[in-house]
């Protein structure tokens, strides 16, 4: 986890909680990760495991109540957690932005597609109307939208799910921000589009050096093509961290070669059976007490049931939670 540069963002002993009727819900607990200039970070795991609450969490998206964040999230040296409300509206959308999970539901439907790009841009540089609506232009036609002057009249029921996502990526990158938060850019999008996607994103994000992108996603199959590397999380909690190449080689955690085994295979006439995880990710409200993995977990030993590991530096950049690899 070390780099000879400083991170863009570090985030520290991140915990979410929810109060509900139900009791407290622990959403993400203890998460601590840095995001380096130039670098694909992916963060993994299943539904439920923490990962979309982690990224709302840097832009102070999560709504106060239910949810109370504490820790520290320090973007260039500066606590986003401790900023005012003006304060961290200036760095959304142009410091730091984030593509939400859904683009058939994140455009507003009552508002042109040239209006709501605008908004992004007119909130944060100081350009005339002219001049915005024609840095939104430029956006549009950067992502792929064809005839991008006429279709800024358009509104989002007129786009397809894959358009529409290129929309909420010209509207997170029209500011140039030094951070892309990308939640699930590809749901719902089929395959050749996820992978123009996912090209445009990167080829953005090479056009300025310094910038880096934090992908959300199930999917394992994007992270090997997109990721420098990998932020394997569980239930709130990061479980391995590892280099893309090395968490594909070498995975330690006994989560992640579950992950990994889930994952089809040619091999040439064989066949193989798809491997499950057992069981399902415990409910935040009621977590085990040891190793939040523990309930799921074929070679747990009994320590595992009482003690919460800590995540070890185990292999020099390879850091893993779990009693059995690091005993």
């Amino acid at each position: 986890m070390n780099a000879p540069q400083a991170p863009l963002l570090q985030i520290r002993d991140l915990q979410v909680n929810f109060h509900t009727e139900a009791g407290t819900a622990k959403a993400v607990d203890g998460v601590n990760l840095d995001i380096f200039p130039g670098e694909v970070v992916g963060l993994v795991g299943e539904s439920g495991s923490g990962k979309s609450v982690t990224a709302l969490s840097v832009l102070r998206l999560i709504p106060d109540p239910p949810g109370k964040i504490a820790g520290s999230i320090l973007f260039k040296g500066r606590d986003l957690l401790q900023v005012s409300w003006d304060e961290i509206r200036d760095v959304r959308g142009k410091e730091i932005s984030m593509i939400f999970q859904e683009p058939m539901t994140s455009l507003n439907p009552v508002f042109t597609i040239g209006m709501q790009v605008m908004e992004a841009v007119l909130g944060h540089e100081r350009l005339s109307k002219k001049e915005a609506f024609r840095r939104s232009v430029e956006m549009l036609e950067r992502v792929g939208i064809p005839d991008p002057a006429s279709r800024m009249n358009d509104y989002p029921q007129q786009f397809s799910g894959g358009m529409r996502q290129r929309v909420m990526i010209a509207m997170a990158l029209a500011c140039g921000p030094s951070i892309l938060i990308a939640d699930e850019p590809t749901t719902a999008l089929d395959v050749t589009i996820q992978a123009q996607i996912l090209e445009l994103m990167l080829s953005l994000k090479d056009q300025r050096p310094d910038a880096a992108i934090l992908l959300i996603t199930h999917n394992l199959a994007v992270v090997a093509e997109t990721c420098n590397r990998v932020i394997v999380v569980y239930s709130g909690k990061i479980q391995e961290v590892a280099t893309v190449k090395e968490l594909f080689r070498n995975p330690l955690h006994p989560y992640t070669r579950g992950l990994l085994a889930s994952l089809p295979t040619v091999d040439g006439d064989k066949r193989h059976r798809l491997a499950a995880i057992p069981g399902s990710v415990p409910s935040i409200l009621d977590l085990p007490p040891g190793c939040k993995f523990e309930t799921r977990c074929s070679e747990r030993i009994e320590k595992c049931a009482r003690i919460e590991p800590e995540l070890i530096e185990t292999l020099p950049g390879h850091w893993v939670r779990c009693h059995v690899v690091n005993p």
